[in-house]
């Protein structure tokens, strides 16, 4: 039993501490195949786990802990931090899975990759009136420009230490306890690379840098922005302890003080214009795990999202004011909010679609017919089996209602987010559903999309009916580089230029 929790224990150990960019995997539509027998490796690795979670989640939890250290992935504390915190919800959602059919295959695709991924399932999205013949972008230019800054991923971490040790043992370095991987040596003994004061590519972003960045923008920009865009990951990648809660809020807290003194009225701030932002995997403690509406389990570290909306809420009202602000309250962390004439502004928790959010995994009332294609496997016929509920939190459903809204009233709207659809750690049936929506409400609704995660210049194409070419694109999703230079990127930031109909530039700075 414990060789094969072993593998579990490794796969995820990997899985949870790896650098941002995981590497591309096909997205297919074919049936579930053995991979080079890894796919069954897994599947019995997981019924291994389901026993075992069965038995007495503490058992479960321990020994992957023991499984993670024996692996020597990373250090003995970092293995224990991590899977006391993670442990309990993937316990519990393991407990529930029906591993050896969809769910399991489901999660051995997409989080371990051992599996090739399941089809995605027929489905229908609800609008309430068909796209409009006329959905092109006919009206002139408004004459009035528009300019925004886009910035992503801030992790800050308050534990950023100049002069510690840079190439460290553990997946987030340039800590006061941070020890070199090759030396036995303690801190601050034989540091191999001393942290810099102003970053490092194997650290998270000091204080020191966010405050230069944010000096840069008030000070050297030509035109001052309209407004700017936050699209998540405030708090650092220290995910073996983001616990208590009060630790992961202090950072928060630190983070949004810093920013209300840039963004806000123009008689409480250095610019003087709001900023709007959105929620990325790691704003919660455990990170990653945000429960959909009706799993909340407040007895287990992470089985409640509910304080960190509350905080988020307040420290987003300045900017937000209260309609907005007691949506994302009310709403998972999701709000709309009306940015200038003509203009709105949706922003969108897209953890609801990211397959490290293990509440995912957890059985709903969608069933589907699946055959499993495991050679050791005798009985391969249709087994109706429940997954992953399609829309969690129904923010896709509340996203279709913001759009028909903005649709009926001639507005253009932008949607942020934190997880651009159609990467590997966003579930294929979300980025598939998320498609439809783009082509029912763009060119003529949607401006553009606006997401983060990858630390990565990057940006994605939306194609009417799946046609690629030029003829066929209606939008964008811009996907802007991260300001924390973990890892191996140079911190940096969007300056985007446009009108309600026209695009005018993007300029893309970064710190070298």
């Amino acid at each position: 039993m414990l060789s094969r929790l072993f593998l579990l224990a490794l796969a995820l150990t990997v899985k949870i501490c790896a650098a941002p960019n995981p590497p591309q995997t096909h997205f297919r539509g074919e049936s579930v195949t053995t991979a080079k027998g890894s796919c069954g490796a897994c599947i019995s690795a997981l019924e291994v786990g389901k026993r075992s979670s069965w038995v007495s989640p503490n058992i479960f939890i321990r020994e992957l802990i023991m499984a993670c250290q024996r692996s020597g992935q990373t250090t003995p504390d970092v293995c224990e931090g991590l899977f006391k915190e993670q442990g309990p919800v993937l316990a519990e959602v393991i407990k529930h899975m029906d591993v050896t059919h969809f769910d399991g295959y489901l999660f051995c695709a997409s989080v371990l990759g051992a599996c090739d991924y399941p089809a995605i399932r027929p489905f229908h999205l609800e609008f309430a009136k068909p796209k409009p013949a006329n959905a092109t972008l006919t009206r002139p230019p408004s004459g009035r420009n528009f300019t925004v800054v886009h910035l992503s991923d801030w992790h800050f971490d308050p534990e950023y230490t100049p002069g510690s040790e840079a190439a460290c043992d553990k997946p987030l370095c340039c800590r006061s306890d941070s020890r070199s991987s090759s030396t036995a040596d303690p801190p601050p003994t034989n540091i191999t690379r001393p942290a810099n004061p102003w970053g490092d590519y194997a650290c998270d972003a000091p204080l020191s840098l966010h405050e230069s960045l944010l000096s840069f923008l008030a000070n050297n920009l030509t035109t001052l922005p309209s407004f700017a865009i936050l699209t998540g990951d405030i708090p650092p990648h220290n995910i073996w302890q983001t616990l208590p809660i009060s630790a992961t809020h202090r950072t928060e807290q630190i983070a949004y003080n810093l920013l209300r003194r840039y963004f806000g009225p123009p008689d409480e701030s250095l610019l003087g214009v709001p900023l709007y932002p959105t929620i990325g995997n790691h704003e919660v403690a455990p990170a990653n795990l945000y429960p959909p509406h009706g799993m909340e389990n407040p007895k287990l570290p992470g089985g409640d999202a509910s304080w960190l909306y509350n905080s988020l809420a307040k420290s987003w009202k300045p900017w937000l004011g209260g309609r907005a602000a007691n949506q994302v309250m009310r709403n998972g962390g999701s709000y709309a909010v009306k940015v200038a004439d003509k203009l709105r502004l949706v922003s969108l928790n897209t953890n609801f679609c990211y397959v490290n959010n293990w509440w995912l995994f957890k059985d709903t009332n969608d069933t589907v017919g699946f055959t499993p294609k495991i050679p050791h496997r005798s009985c391969l016929v249709n087994y109706p089996t429940s997954i992953t509920k399609q829309d969690p939190n129904n923010i896709l459903a509340w996203l279709i209602h913001q759009l028909q809204l903005a649709e009926d009233a001639g507005d253009r709207v932008w949607i942020i987010g934190h997880h651009p659809p159609g990467v590997p750690d966003c579930f294929h049936e979300y980025s598939a559903r998320f498609s439809k929506i783009v082509e029912r409400y763009a060119p003529h609704v949607i401006a553009g999309n606006f997401m983060g995660h990858t630390h990565k210049d990057e940006f994605e194409i939306f194609y009417q009916d799946g046609i690629q070419d030029a003829d066929h694109a209606i939008s964008v999703a811009y996907i802007a580089p991260s300001v924390t230079p973990y890892r191996w990127t140079n911190p940096g930031f969007r300056y985007l230029c446009f009108q309600l109909v026209v695009w005018i530039s993007t300029i893309v700075y970064r710190c070298r």
